[in-house]
């Protein structure tokens, strides 16, 4: 599940906090920076929170991802406002992309 944040420093301070290991990564998409935090919060679920923002890790020693992460093309860009997190990326792995189709296009309502 890929989740947007406004600013990354109020979930990291979280994950510290409660000792929750993470991975932090640096990205770019249009030729913009960005940075997502790896975490397996509850041990059966991968959340990745993605933003522009970030200031409480050293963005330097990040680990760069060289690879996009996030198509901005077609997104939910109807952003909550403040520290809450709104849902941009739903991935799953699979066999066989074809069977699928249908619940990402017909009742999620995503775009090809």
């Amino acid at each position: 599940m890929g989740l947007w944040a406004n600013n990354l420093d109020p979930f990291v301070k979280k994950f510290q906090e409660d000792g929750i290991p993470f991975l932090a990564l640096k990205w770019e998409s249009g030729g913009k920076q960005y940075y997502s935090v790896l975490a397996n919060a509850c041990g059966y679920v991968l959340i990745e929170l993605m933003s522009d923002t970030i200031t409480v890790l050293d963005t330097h020693t990040m680990m760069e991802d060289p690879h996009q992460r996030m198509s901005f093309s077609h997104w939910n860009s109807d952003l909550e406002t403040g520290d809450y997190l709104t849902p941009v990326r739903v991935s799953r792995a699979i066999s066989k992309a074809g069977m699928v189709d249908h619940f990402y296009l017909n009742i999620l309502g995503s775009q090809q």
